[in-house]
């Protein structure tokens, strides 16, 4: 999956695998009573510590292209860190180490929590699909407007962003920016504006973000409601 936009949420996350590596840096050089501004210190702690750099650049990479194992990528650095942190203080402990360690811990844990949050939204994952518990209710066809019309579905949703895929999926190849969805469900029309946030080549998918624009159709806050109100639910396919 191809990110066109990061939120500052999912800004957040590069920012954390930044401050981690620079944390195991203090807590490693604090630990031993060594400066941690000394140039050939610098260089022996990313000798010694590859495997665990290597740990944070395949989680940067993963919060770059969010997939399938980005979650458990991202807790096996944070369990890796905090394993080689126990290990420092055990040997090596002193005041100023632990309470690195415990403001380590408590943004650990809070970045995961926006993290799976930020995963979890239709416009990010688009691994998603919607079943319909009432047989009845009928498929979401949506439209998009940009430089040319695109027809397709809206096939993953939450409040705030939805999944769309195109009836080709060449049509979204170089889909960016703002664009208008509009889409009608139980006479019920939508006509709301969206920023493409993210593309799967494979499908053609694309994750979808809404801002509120004053207009005399539904906005999509409006339109997910009365989705949610139908009995529309979601899986992972």
């Amino acid at each position: 999956m191809k990110l066109y936009y990061k939120s500052k949420s999912h800004s957040l996350q590069i920012y954390f695998v930044i401050i981690s590596i620079f944390y195991l840096y203090l807590i490693q050089k604090i630990g031993v009573s060594r400066s941690p501004f000394d140039f050939y210190e610098l260089r022996s702690f990313f000798k010694i510590n590859s495997s665990l750099l290597l740990i944070s650049f395949i989680n940067l990479l993963c919060i770059l292209k969010p997939n399938r194992f980005s979650k458990i990528v991202y807790l096996m650095q944070i369990f890796l860190y905090v394993l080689f942190s126990v290990g420092v203080l055990y040997y090596n402990f002193s005041k100023i180490s632990l309470g690195l360690f415990c403001a380590y811990l408590i943004l650990s844990y809070y970045n995961y929590q926006v993290y799976c949050w930020v995963l979890d939204l239709s416009s990010m994952n688009l691994k998603f699909r919607f079943r319909v518990k009432k047989q009845s209710y009928p498929i979401i066809n949506a439209v998009i407007h940009k430089d040319h019309v695109v027809r397709g579905q809206i096939i993953g949703f939450d409040k705030y962003s939805c999944t769309f895929v195109p009836e080709n999926k060449e049509d979204t190849i170089n889909l960016k920016g703002t664009l208008e969805l509009e889409s009608q469900l139980k006479s019920k029309k939508l006509k709301a504006m969206a920023t493409v946030k993210s593309y799967s080549a494979s499908t053609g998918e694309i994750g979808l973000e809404f801002f509120e624009e004053k207009s005399n159709f539904l906005s999509w806050n409006s339109f997910f409601g009365i989705i949610d109100m139908l009995g529309y639910s979601m899986e992972k396919k």
